[in-house]
């Protein structure tokens, strides 16, 4: 059988905060944490084209990472540079400088890279956990404190990257990204599943979630976390 294969390559942007087999070692580059948050957003993608459906939602999504019942067809490689990713620790709490932080955490640091590998023999599959890996990409963060900004990523390369030189450029770009990625013909023909009830999952439809972008430039990631943590006591308490 043919095997179907997607590759792409990730940069961090803020601190990837990843813990290995010891919580207190190094941080560690691993296959399982990608898996747990795209299934997450391959719920919440599902969910905008289903419709609130637990039962139908959870036969596609262990179609592409499996259940308890059956291994998944997909294997998730990462990869990065021979010597590694370099790590550094770091001050979660930077919203907070009055605060005195006792702890920090490891995590990897920004602007590095490595590539992503998904391969399967199921076309379907590989293309539903692809959509997955963007929407982690584009929407999400992976890792802890990643709901205050940690453990943001970008795809760097292909058409799948979200080039702009300004801030309506990357929403029109994100727009059509996020156009793309809903159109799932081989589950539900392109059209909008009306829900007019609160869905009981977070669910990527245009009745129940709203993709801001900031028309702000920060110069540094720092910059960027302190000032929506600090300006957005709104944005905090949807992140709780």
């Amino acid at each position: 059988m043919t095997t179907c294969e997607f590759k792409v390559t990730l940069e961090t942007v803020t601190p990837l905060f990843l813990g290995g087999s010891n919580p207190r070692g190094e941080p560690e580059l691993r296959a399982p944490s990608f898996r747990g948050a795209m299934r997450f957003w391959l719920r919440a993608l599902l969910g905008g084209v289903i419709g609130d459906d637990p039962k139908k939602i959870f036969e596609h999504e262990s179609q592409v990472f499996g259940s308890t019942e059956h291994a998944s067809p997909i294997k998730l490689r990462l990869q990065a540079k021979r010597e590694g990713l370099k790590w550094d620790e770091y001050n979660p709490l930077l919203h907070k400088p009055d605060h005195e932080v006792r702890f920090r955490f490891k995590g990897f640091v920004p602007n590095q890279s490595f590539e992503i590998h998904l391969l399967g023999q199921n076309q379907q599959a590989v293309e539903l956990a692809q959509k997955a890996l963007q929407l982690l990409c584009y929407l999400g963060g992976l890792g802890r404190r990643s709901r205050r900004g940690f453990g943001s990523l970008q795809i760097t390369e292909g058409e799948l990257a979200l080039t702009a030189g300004t801030a309506k450029e990357l929403a029109d770009a994100l727009k059509w990204q996020i156009n793309s990625i809903r159109q799932i013909n081989s589950i539900l023909p392109s059209s909008d599943v009306p829900l007019p009830n609160v869905p009981r999952f977070p669910i990527l439809h245009p009745d129940w979630a709203q993709i801001k972008v900031c028309c702000r430039e920060f110069k540094s990631w720092e910059e960027a976390i302190r000032f929506v943590m600090q300006k957005c006591p709104q944005l905090q308490k949807t992140l709780l």
